[in-house]
């Protein structure tokens, strides 16, 4: 589990001080150049000791990277703990569910909630979309997991409450929308993630 301070969270919670976060982009595979980049910054901002999370993107404008969670663990075992992205674009409920508990077991407390892009690109074409579920419902799905996941048995009406989770849930809204009704849905959606 994790054993890292998570300022990020800490200074959310307390609402006195101003909170500082970078957005990463992951690279696509491993290309030298540019994951060495991110590893350097990653560095750099620790020794900076000012940021409090770097916030780590999934597969950002629908273009395949390398999993946030990999550079995120990184982060986690240089003294930082990450925020990372979690779009449902890639994947349905369970394998969003198992990836959660993935990140739980790696350490990973902090965990943004998106929707996710429209693939755009990918391995001979372009991938198929999941949204299994949106941005709301996996809210709501790591809320359950917080306090501790009812998950059916192979006894029919039976079920087991799985360990809490300890995720520190982020959402969004955006704001750029050129129609007032796009925007409404836009906060629509934000009071329901709250």
């Amino acid at each position: 589990m994790n054993t890292v301070e998570n300022r990020f969270r800490d200074k959310l919670a307390g609402g006195e001080q101003f909170v500082i976060s970078v957005e990463l982009v992951p690279t696509r595979g491993m290309m030298r150049k540019g994951f060495e980049e991110l590893i350097a910054f990653t560095e750099a901002a620790l020794d900076y000791g000012k940021i409090d999370a770097l916030s780590l993107t999934d597969n950002p404008g629908g273009n395949p990277r390398l999993a946030p969670d990999v550079l995120g663990l990184d982060i986690l075992y240089r003294g930082m703990s990450p925020l990372v992205h979690m779009t449902c674009k890639d994947h349905n409920r369970n394998g969003l569910e198992s990836r959660a508990f993935q990140l739980n077991r790696m350490g990973i407390e902090n965990v943004l909630a998106l929707t996710g892009d429209y693939p755009v690109d990918g391995y001979r074409g372009v991938a198929k979309p999941s949204f299994d579920l949106d941005s709301v419902s996996l809210v709501r799905m790591l809320a359950d997991m917080n306090r501790g996941l009812e998950a059916p048995t192979p006894r029919p009406g039976k079920f087991v409450t799985l360990e809490p989770t300890n995720f520190l849930i982020g959402a969004s809204v955006s704001p750029f929308k050129q129609q007032r009704a796009e925007l409404l849905g836009q906060y629509f959606k934000l009071e329901k993630k709250i």
